[in-house]
């Protein structure tokens, strides 16, 4: 049973339809990422990271990627999930400027 946040809760509150990534990690760490497309065109994501036990969860909004496909979005996603997971990122002000993963 996994604690959501704000965030995810902001996230679901729309009727868009999407692709979904979930895994469990070697540590015992659930990660989250889904991706939408939004009517405009535009390329949505949503990052979440929860921790096994009692670890507050990590949730990132990204509302809009003009330059992502969905494909691209859900694979920097993932990338980025596994990273804050593992303590290879920091979680930042919903950023991903420069990350690359």
């Amino acid at each position: 049973m996994h604690t959501y946040g704000e965030k995810y809760a902001q996230w679901i509150d729309s009727p868009l339809p999407g692709t979904a990534h979930e895994e469990t990690l070697g540590n015992g760490t659930w990660i989250n990422v889904e991706v939408r497309t939004c009517p405009t065109g535009g390329t949505q994501m949503f990052i979440g990271v929860y921790p096994q036990g009692n670890g507050a969860p990590l949730e990132e909004c990204y509302p809009a990627l003009p330059d992502k496909s969905p494909a691209d979005a859900l694979v920097l996603g993932i990338n980025r999930a596994r990273a804050l997971a593992t303590g290879t990122a920091v979680a930042g002000q919903d950023s991903l400027q420069g990350w690359q993963g």
